[in-house]
């Protein structure tokens, strides 16, 4: 009797975690690298997917026709989703996907049409890098390659770091990113923008430009000089990119500073019921190529260097400042700086932080220092 009641307590568990429940054979399913949404001329939703399609033996699958890209309209993006399976005969496996790019007719129209399938959706994993297709659609990106890679959906969150830190640009935006800003007071979100352009009758991807997002609606866009304005204020690298500046020996000559590391800080000053941003960046430079002649690696010509380089990056910043402003959209998160800083105060400016904003005043900081110049200490000399 003791054998048996054992016997039964360990086979009805078995029972429950059979691991068959919702299985998928493998030869059923595609695997997903990235997929878009875009409002179609009927201004229904148009949902495209990049599938990786198998290599067949003996082949060598570098051709970038591996990858397929389907597209499906509906009246949402589930729909449209779903409405791919009228012709594929495969099961995508979504949580693959490494990008979600929004095509720029719905960024500009309203993105609450995908937030809420994007956030509820267990499919969506929350660190898929966000793009906004420029003046093109997400099916059209997906449909050409990155340079030596066959899939541009998986390697966009690559390109996006890589640039970070070797020219420092543009600021990475995962979903998770996306959503929390869109859902926080007193911060806006800004998103890589990526285009489409022809080069010798061959069309390529480039990150260009960041998308400005004021509630729902894409606003406008910030050039280059101001998305590294945004980076200063906004990365959570502190390391990484280039400065350029003019040299103080020939202003024809320039001089290619890397950004060693870098510290900012934005705290609110409210004084007499005036409210001012104070602004601190602080880096370190390494002197990395100047292309002209003349001995720049001296203590007095390193200070004229610092100084030239402060101005630089105090002009970006200023640059993004007063286009965040013109489009009334804070992407910096001044409000909820304020929050956070002055809480008290925010409970009367919240409210109205949309239309106070745009006419906040700033004061920017900057303190830089060349800490050292790689392998030569001196600047190349002929003879």
């Amino acid at each position: 009797m003791r054998k048996s009641l054992l016997l039964i307590i360990f086979i009805i568990p078995l029972i429950f975690i059979s691991g068959c429940w919702e299985k998928r054979e493998i030869n059923d399913t595609a695997v997903t690298t990235g997929f878009g949404a875009d409002l179609n001329a009927q201004e229904q939703i148009s949902f495209s997917v990049q599938l990786a399609q198998p290599t067949a033996p003996g082949e060598s699958g570098t051709d970038n026709s591996q990858s397929k890209v389907f597209t499906a309209s509906g009246t949402t993006i589930t729909e449209a989703a779903r409405k791919t399976l009228l012709f594929l005969p495969q099961m995508p496996l979504w949580s693959h996907s490494n990008a979600f790019i929004i095509g720029e007719k719905m960024a500009r129209k309203d993105v609450s049409l995908m937030t809420d399938f994007l956030s509820r959706n267990r499919n969506v994993r929350p660190e898929v890098i966000m793009l906004v297709a420029l003046q093109t659609t997400p099916g059209e990106v997906l449909k050409i390659p990155l340079p030596l890679r066959r899939f541009s959906g998986k390697n966009f969150g690559n390109l996006l770091k890589i640039q970070e830190t070797q020219l420092g640009i543009y600021v990475p935006v995962t979903l998770n990113d996306f959503i929390s800003k869109l859902s926080i007071p007193g911060v806006e979100p800004a998103v890589p923008q990526v285009a489409i352009v022809k080069e010798e009758k061959k069309e390529k991807l480039i990150l260009q430009g960041m998308a400005v997002f004021k509630g729902p609606q894409m606003v406008g866009s910030l050039n280059e000089m101001e998305s590294r304005g945004y980076r200063w204020l906004n990365s959570t690298v502190n390391h990484g990119g280039i400065i350029i500046i003019r040299s103080p020996i020939n202003n024809e000559d320039t001089i290619t500073l890397e950004i060693n590391q870098f510290q900012h800080k934005t705290r609110p000053q409210l004084n007499q019921g005036k409210l001012k941003m104070e602004i601190d960046v602080e880096t370190e430079l390494v002197f990395y190529e100047q292309n002209g002649t003349g001995e720049l690696l001296n203590l007095e010509m390193s200070k004229l260097m610092e100084e030239l380089a402060r101005q630089e990056i105090e002009k970006e910043i200023s640059a993004c400042i007063i286009k965040s402003q013109s489009l009334q959209s804070d992407i910096l998160g001044w409000g909820r700086s304020v929050n956070r800083y002055q809480p008290e105060e925010w409970k009367w400016l919240g409210s109205e932080w949309p239309s106070i904003f745009p006419g906040v005043e700033s004061e920017i900081r900057v303190k830089t220092k060349i800490i050292r110049a790689n392998l030569s200490i001196k600047s190349f000399e002929f003879k």
